[in-house]
């Protein structure tokens, strides 16, 4: 491994990596072996529910429904990035989504949030020098196993939809 000032290049060995993937994907606390491809059909159910809202809730635009259909299908693509900073240099998963239904409904919603969607690098803290930095202040950080999977479906769902109900005197597409 060759270390630079902000980045690494990482040569890893094919064996580990299947390896790693394969632990990871083996929790079945987290992932659940399909016997089919779902993705056809999370894009039938995507354009059902984007015709019922253009239809009957009038929200989204025909321009809106042609952007977030898409097209040429492709299964999201599991991949994992190396983490440098850990011991064994567990993979951090990642999926792919171009040509996946959700790919574009995630965009779609970040740019009409006005919250952030992400937490951004907190490298920032390791600049601050002792005095920027009062007694009582308390600096914390956290590292997230599995952290969407770990979000029960339900509670997510109802924590969108009073976000939602919070904002939608802003929100240009309530209107």
């Amino acid at each position: 491994m060759f270390r630079f000032a902000s980045f690494a290049v990482v040569v890893m060995g094919k064996e580990h990596n299947i390896s790693e993937a394969n632990r990871q994907l083996g929790d079945t606390t987290y992932y659940k072996r399909l016997d089919q491809d779902p993705t056809s059909d999370h894009q039938r159910l995507l354009n059902e529910k984007l015709t019922e809202m253009l239809a009957s809730k009038e929200i989204i635009s025909e321009d809106n429904i042609e952007y977030l259909t898409v097209a040429n299908l492709r299964a999201g693509r599991f991949y994992l990035l190396p983490t440098i900073h850990k011991p064994g240099n567990p993979g951090r998963p990642n999926v792919s989504a171009n040509g996946h239904p959700t790919k574009r409904i995630s965009e779609f919603v970040d740019l009409h949030q006005i919250l952030p969607s992400y937490v951004q690098d907190t490298t920032y803290l390791t600049k601050l020098s002792p005095c920027d930095i009062s007694e009582e202040t308390l600096l914390v950080s956290l590292d997230a196993m599995s952290f969407y999977t770990n979000i029960p479906h339900e509670d997510g769902i109802e924590a969108c939809r009073e976000e939602r109900k919070t904002r939608e005197t802003m929100d240009p597409l309530t209107k």
